[in-house]
């Protein structure tokens, strides 16, 4: 299945550490243009001002912004260039090179691992660059064993936010996972159907965009735990989790929604191909057993099949209609598809 994420708050994370960082750095960029322009570097205080008018540019859309992705790389490219060019003229005493170390630290934070890692490399490759080369023109504030120490500390600095960025996002994935799936069947919840739904509508955007949701509901299912126990009915449950998972494409969902009955989100799509899903996993269903001792237990499935947005704009519509078509399929004996 196609990965989306499933929450928000990752996203919110990101927001809000952005929104921090630009007061930080809006209130700090203000106090060194006044600075640098008391002392005559007004060229260089223009540029700081700058900045302090795209932090405060940018902080006032950070909250609603649908771009938070491209508003944060274009502060860092600002950012960091007005560091790299600071550290082109600025004497060591100035301490204006320390800013390099906030160069790992906030592009992990705000981009995660995989961008931040690129980001890093390119600008701190950079600045010890434009180092390396004022060195080389014997330029006497710079100092070999200070830039050793300088790269040293990047060098470790760095190491840290990659291993806490990569590790908190490995967490957040598991949590993740743990909170979106059915612990039996693996299958996602209804807990995330909702989500996933409007997640997917609206990346649907163009007008022949198409979504089709099936509820399947196993027949009689009652009796096989009445009759074999519910450590039967669970592995009956585990073996259609595994035929959905066959079935379905690798951008189409699975939500296991009650007891017996499931959930397909099949994007993308029309409607022949949806019907030829639908009666493909019915035969599997109905041609799969599992062994219990010398027996062999068997089930059917009746499915109900909704189309978004001719069905419903909304999940909740989308999944009466497809609610409605599955007890249809009931009434007509079971076992079959019902589309209309």
């Amino acid at each position: 299945m196609e990965v989306l994420k499933l929450w928000s708050e990752e996203l919110e994370y990101r927001r809000s550490a952005f929104r921090f960082t630009l007061i930080v750095i809006a209130v700090a960029a203000t106090v060194f243009t006044l600075f640098n322009w008391s002392i005559g570097l007004k060229a260089y205080a223009l540029i700081e001002l700058l900045l302090v008018i795209l932090s405060l540019g940018i902080l006032s859309i950070v909250r609603k912004t649908q771009y938070l992705h491209n508003w944060t790389l274009l502060f860092l490219f600002v950012f960091y260039c007005v560091i790299l060019v600071g550290i082109s003229f600025a004497s060591f005493r100035s301490g204006l090179f320390a800013w390099i170390f906030v160069f790992p630290i906030l592009s992990y934070l705000l981009l995660g691992r995989r961008n931040g890692q690129a980001v890093t490399l390119c600008y701190v490759s950079l600045g010890l660059g434009i180092l390396g080369w004022r060195l080389w023109l014997n330029d006497p504030n710079i100092h070999l064993v200070a830039m050793a120490n300088y790269s040293l500390c990047v060098a470790a600095i760095w190491g840290v936010a990659h291993v806490y960025e990569s590790k908190r996002e490995e967490v957040v994935e598991r949590l993740q996972n743990m909170a979106a799936r059915d612990p039996l069947t693996g299958l996602y919840n209804r807990l995330h159907l909702e989500s996933v739904f409007e997640q997917i509508t609206q990346s649907e955007s163009s007008p022949d965009s198409s979504l089709f949701m099936l509820l399947i509901d196993l027949d009689h299912f009652k009796s096989v735990n009445d009759n074999y126990g519910h450590e039967v009915g669970d592995k009956v449950l585990v073996r259609v989790a595994e035929l959905i998972k066959q079935t379905i494409g690798e951008n189409d969902w699975g939500f296991r929604v009650g007891g017996e009955e499931f959930c397909l989100l099949l994007p993308g799509t029309n409607h022949a191909s949806v019907q030829e899903v639908a009666q493909r996993l019915q035969l599997a269903i109905e041609g799969s057993a599992v062994s219990v001792g010398e027996h062999k237990v068997s089930t059917t499935a009746s499915i109900g099949i909704a189309q978004w947005p001719e069905s419903g704009e909304l999940m909740q519509a989308l999944y009466r209609t497809a609610d409605r078509r599955l007890y249809r399929a009931k009434e007509q004996g079971r076992n079959c598809v019902v589309s209309d």
